[in-house]
C-alpha cells in the first residue's frame, strides 16, 4: 500500500505543477498528463485545478474552498474529508472554463471506463487477466482512500504549519503552495 500512496503524493505533485503550468512543457503536453494523472490518480484534475486557482486568489477567504477544512477543528476536519472531494469537483465545475469543464468531463467518463472494466474483469473471472483485475481493484481502492484522506490532510498539514510558525495564514499558503 506505501507504494501506491507514495505514487499518489508524487502524482499529485506533478499535477500541481501541470495546475500552474510549471512542468516546463507546452500546454497541450500538460492537458495530456493532466489527464492522464486523472486516470492513475481516479480523480478529476481539471476540476481540481479550476478550485486551485481560486484558492490562490483568496486564500482561506470565503470562496475557497480548498482551505475551507483548515478552519474547523480536527473531527469536523476528519468528516468533512469524507465528502471534501466532492464538493470540490461541484465547485471545480462551476468555476471551469467551457474548455476546463469538457477536459474534466472527459477524466469523469475515462474514470468510469477503468472502473467498469476492473469491474467487468472481476465479476466474469478470465484467468488470463485475473492478475490484472487484482491489480486494478487494488488501485482503485488505494486511489479512493487516498482521495478521501486529502481533505483532512490539508487541512492538517495548514493548521500544523500555522501552530509551529507565527507567520500569517496568507503568507504560509503563498510560500507552501
Amino acid at each position: 500500500m506505501r507504494g501506491f500512496l507514495l505514487f499518489f503524493a508524487a502524482a499529485f505533485r506533478q499535477a500541481h505543477d501541470g495546475y500552474h503550468h510549471s512542468l516546463g512543457t507546452g500546454k497541450r503536453t500538460t492537458t495530456a498528463i493532466l489527464l492522464l494523472l486523472s486516470v492513475l490518480l481516479m480523480t478529476s484534475l481539471h476540476s481540481i485545478r479550476a478550485t486551485h486557482m481560486a484558492h490562490h486568489r483568496d486564500p482561506l477567504g470565503d470562496s475557497d474552498i480548498e482551505g475551507s477544512l483548515a478552519k474547523d477543528s480536527w473531527w469536523q476536519a476528519l468528516l468533512g474529508g469524507i465528502t471534501y472531494r466532492l464538493d470540490i469537483y461541484r465547485q471545480g465545475l462551476r468555476l471551469s472554463s467551457r474548455r476546463n469543464k469538457s477536459l474534466a468531463w472527459l477524466e469523469f467518463g475515462l474514470i468510469a471506463l477503468v472502473v467498469l472494466v476492473t469491474f467487468v474483469l472481476t465479476v466474469f473471472t478470465i484467468p488470463t487477466l485475473t492478475i490484472l483485475a487484482q491489480v486494478l481493484m487494488y488501485h482503485i481502492l488505494t486511489m479512493m482512500l487516498a482521495n478521501a484522506s486529502v481533505g483532512i490532510i490539508a487541512g492538517g498539514a495548514y493548521t500544523m504549519i500555522v501552530m509551529r510558525q507565527s507567520l500569517a495564514p496568507s503568507a504560509i499558503l503563498w510560500s507552501t503552495c
